[in-house]
């Protein structure tokens, strides 16, 4: 292993882990599905206690599925993360769903209200609140993830909501940067902060999209990015845009 990397493992094996592992060869994964462990793979159950032990030994851990399902999963969660991960860098990747919104289009930042009855929330917040970095992610695009398919399976009701959103090469890049600035007790915004609704992107793609309600919103907020900009000195990124920066 190259001597500038540190020993990094990602927790479980979605869409973002895939290309974040395409980008971080020297990463290693889990799965539930594993029946052996091999050198770059281990297998790995939240729920299995017998599996924790697969996790040591690691510096950089990206933990990218959700932490619970129910409120019964919850002391699991908190446990694993006190015997294995505590005073490690681990990334939470959580979603902006998390907050709490009271009005239409209302501007949302780190500061905002979290939804602390769902127990994947309350979770993530309570991880945090031993050390781990979240994550809160918007949309995510990327390939066989672009709007255009939602609007032709009619997925989208509400025309004028307008739609946060984050490509997957954005988040990569993100995170890896996080890692190498990681700050314990943290929570970052991450989305590109190109905020266009859903009649706008309709219309951008030439694609004469159908919505139940084309001139009401219903929960459409603006998800702000300031801070994670600020903190690692990127001002001046240019996020990847949709539809004007992306495969159609």
């Amino acid at each position: 292993m190259n001597a500038d990397h540190k020993k990094g493992i990602i927790l479980g094996l979605g869409y973002v882990a895939g290309f974040y592992l395409k980008k971080n060869p020297h990463y290693v994964w889990t799965s539930r599905k594993l029946k052996e462990n091999t050198e770059n793979s281990f297998y790995f159950d939240l729920l299995d206690k017998d599996s924790w032990k697969n996790i040591i030994n690691f510096d950089d851990i990206l933990w990218t599925f959700p932490a619970v399902k129910n409120k019964n999963e919850i002391e699991n969660c908190l446990t694993f993360f006190d015997l294995y991960l505590k005073n490690k860098n681990v990334i939470v990747l959580s979603t902006t769903s998390a907050y709490k919104s009271e009005i239409e289009n209302e501007e949302i930042n780190e500061n905002s209200k979290l939804n602390l009855d769902e127990p994947r929330i309350y979770a993530e917040e309570e991880l945090r609140k031993k050390g781990a970095l979240i994550l809160h992610l918007s949309g995510i695009l990327g390939p066989e993830r672009y709007p255009k398919n939602w609007y032709e399976k009619k997925r989208v009701k509400y025309g004028e909501n307008i739609l946060n959103y984050i490509h997957v090469e954005d988040i990569i890049y993100f995170t890896s940067k996080l890692f190498k600035n990681y700050k314990f007790y943290e929570r970052f915004n991450l989305t590109s902060g190109d905020y266009k609704t859903h009649n706008q992107i309709s219309k951008s793609l030439k694609y004469d999209a159908i919505f139940e309600f084309p001139n009401l919103t219903n929960g459409s907020k603006k998800v702000m990015n300031h801070k994670i900009l600020e903190f690692l000195n990127e001002n001046s990124y240019q996020f990847k845009k949709y539809p004007e920066n992306c495969e159609i």
